[in-house]
């Protein structure tokens, strides 16, 4: 048995992965909750933003921490990233495979051309 790890997975979780939590970086950047009053400075904002920037459960704790709990798309990018990190774990653990028999090292193959026919010698070295 030879153990390989599974590149479709791998692939995938990768390429979902780093556009979900560019997404949620730039979602912290634009959709910052930074409403303040008049008077008074938003004293959860920086708070709020640095917790969206943790992967996976960040996108909630941020909403937590800026009073909207229910969010619907900080839930969703988080299973989004939750999802990808688990097909990362699946490809890089991957999965055992049964090993190739060995084949033949010679190999004769016909050819034929315009002008005659023939063998041809195939050597795997």
């Amino acid at each position: 048995m030879i153990h390989k790890p599974r590149a479709g997975f791998l692939v995938t979780g990768v390429a979902i992965a780093i556009p979900a939590y560019l997404l949620q970086m730039l979602s912290t950047l634009a959709y910052s909750p930074t409403i303040q009053t008049y008077d008074e400075p938003c004293s959860y904002c920086a708070k709020a933003q640095a917790l969206t920037l943790i992967p996976i459960v960040g996108p909630w704790l941020g909403a937590r921490e800026a009073g909207t709990p229910n969010d619907p798309f900080a839930l969703i990018l988080g299973g989004i990233e939750a999802a990808a990190v688990a097909m990362i774990v699946v490809g890089v653990v991957g999965h055992d495979v049964p090993a190739e028999p060995e084949r033949s090292r010679v190999s004769l193959s016909p050819f034929v051309t315009p002008q005659a026919g023939g063998l041809s010698l195939h050597l795997r070295w």
